[in-house]
Formats: structure tokens, sequence, C-alpha cells
């Protein structure tokens, strides 16, 4: 792959998806830009075949169909939400690869269905959603560290406050866990059965006195 802009991929409109193998590698025939917005699983994927066969084909043309089934899929569950809504749900969900945060090869990184399931699971379809620009600045906040005066989290009702985790786990990701609990200790929100050797990037509302 190259930096050039393909289209119809690089349209604001459009998500364009980078296609990593199964260790979150950019593989090396994906395009590379400012437009690239998420990843998907694109080398040897199992894929039908003529003659009733199966075969393990690779192509950003394999990583798109899973980000388009994904976004499919959590949308099902929540039909209220407008398109931008569930491109919203998914870069804030994606497990980040590569460099910290949106970067032109890996986007916001690997598409999650369970995390952007979670995700409007916990805020539901009443948030808004900024401009159509596309890449990296489709959701700027989740591009850059917190500032001493962070933009508040989008999506996030009264009485709520942003919280982001970033995680890397050693060989032993499913011994991984954390909680974040309430003054009367009940359970806000937790994480466990992380994969090992990988980098995740979680976003959360949680009440002010968690």
């Amino acid at each position: 792959g190259n930096s050039d802009y393909n289209f119809p991929a690089s349209y604001a409109s459009v998500m364009s998806v980078a296609a990593v193998d199964d260790h979150g590698v950019r593989a090396s025939f994906s395009q590379y830009n400012d437009q690239v917005e998420i990843a998907g699983p694109g080398v040897l994927v199992n894929s039908t075949w003529p003659g009733n066969k199966y075969a393990s084909l690779s192509g950003t043309s394999a990583a798109s169909p899973h980000v388009a089934g994904v976004a499919a899929l959590v949308w099902s569950h929540f039909s209220q939400c407008s398109n931008k809504q569930i491109r919203e749900a998914l870069i804030q969900s994606a497990q980040d690869l590569g460099a910290a945060g949106c970067d032109n090869k890996h986007g916001f990184g690997l598409v999650n269905a369970q995390a952007a399931y979670n995700y409007l699971n916990e805020r539901g379809c009443d948030f808004d959603v900024g401009e159509t620009l596309g890449g990296c600045n489709q959701c700027k906040e989740c591009s850059f560290s917190p500032t001493s005066s962070p933009t508040p989290f989008p999506g996030c009702a009264n009485g709520e406050k942003y919280f982001k985790l970033s995680l890397e786990t050693d060989d032993y990701g499913a011994e991984t866990s954390w909680k974040i609990t309430s003054p009367t200790n009940n359970n806000v929100v937790s994480g466990n059965g992380y994969l090992g050797n990988r980098k995740y990037t979680e976003r959360h509302c949680i009440p002010n006195d968690a």
C-alpha cells in the first residue's frame, strides 16, 4: 500500500478501513493516510470460494466487510441511532493499535463489536456527533490526550464524567482485570478477559462520585 487517496474510501462520508493481521499488524498492501479511520481483519481470512469450498484470502476487501458487518450488527441492537452515531460508537470503542491514539496506518484501531455495543448500551443514542470529516479528524477527542481543561466527552449526561483507560497487557492478558466502584462500593464499570500482549483503550461515562 501507499499514501495515495483512493476513492470512495477517502471521502469524508466514508470510513476508510485498514487491513491488519491476527496480531494487529497492518498489512503491507493496506493504504495509509489521514483518512484511514478504523481497522479490520484482512490477512488470511477464510472466505467462500467457487466449488463449495473455502479459501484463505487477504485484502482490504476482507477488512471492510468486517467493519460493515459490525456496524450492521450494532445498529440492529440500536436501531434508534443514526448512522453517524453508529460510526462514532465504532471509533470510540476501537482497540488502539500502533502509535498511541489515532494514526494514519490503523485509524482509531481495530473494530470491536462487543465494545461498540457496550458503548451504546451505556449511553444510548441521545448524543451529538460533530462534523463529518473522516479519518483521525472524525473524533478529535479520541486522538488527543486530555489537557488541564479537557473537552467534555460527547454523550456523557449531567452528573457523569468521562473516564479513559489505556491498558497494555503482558503474556497473561486473561489474568488482567479492573473495576471502578462508587462510595457505596457498587461496581460502576469493569473489564476483564483481555488478550495477551495487546494495547487497549476504553472510554466510559461514569458517575461523578465514582
